[in-house]
């Protein structure tokens, strides 16, 4: 080891430099946070599939209500939750923690009591998947009819007449929940290859 003040060779061990008497400081052992490394090790890909389809299922659950409301010209609160019928707003929420749960899942890093659960990636989707054919056999909900009136104006496939009318919502939110089972899939093979 060399004095960091005159360059002088000093023994291991030694407090201070023997030719200039300067105290010997501690070789650097990198950044203190070095060791907090990425919340997980897995490939990237499956962090940009989580944040693709969340975002998805997120979009899903809000966006053809905003299209709807700013279409007709009429000021309304975001999303699903602007609807009058109490179980939407519900289905939305679900969907939306769904959504948070998937992205924390991924970017958290200190998880361990979830990661230890078996199939752990797979929960949100299935719970996912079971909201979404709830919703889906749901035909008496009123905003639905929004969105249908929504889809029509597009004048496009992705039309009303999809299960129940949930048009380009629909389309979102299954998706969403396909690209999240997929990186659930890659994600419990990726582990087992560990």
């Amino acid at each position: 080891m060399k004095c960091n003040n005159c360059g002088a060779e000093i023994l291991d061990g030694a407090p201070n430099c023997p030719n200039c008497g300067a105290p010997v400081l501690p070789s650097a052992q990198g950044f203190s946070g070095s060791s907090f490394g990425a919340a997980s090790d897995e490939p990237s890909y499956l962090k940009i599939l989580t944040f693709v389809g969340a975002g998805l299922v997120f979009l899903g659950s809000w966006f053809p209500r905003i299209v709807y409301y700013n279409m007709a010209g009429e000021k309304e609160a975001a999303g699903l939750f602007a609807s009058d019928g109490g179980i939407l707003k519900f289905y939305a929420l679900l969907f939306i923690i769904i959504a948070a749960g998937s992205v924390c899942l991924e970017v958290l890093p200190n998880l361990d009591a979830v990661k230890k659960l078996p199939f752990y990636q797979f929960y949100l989707p299935a719970l996912g998947f079971i909201v979404f054919i709830l919703v889906c056999t749901n035909k008496t909900i009123s905003a639905i009819r929004d969105v249908i009136k929504l889809a029509k104006s597009f004048g496009s496939v992705l039309g009303g007449k999809v299960s129940g009318g949930w048009g380009i919502a629909w389309y979102f939110l299954l998706f969403g929940l396909i690209i999240l089972t997929v990186r659930a899939v890659l994600g419990f093979l990726n582990s087992k290859n560990n």
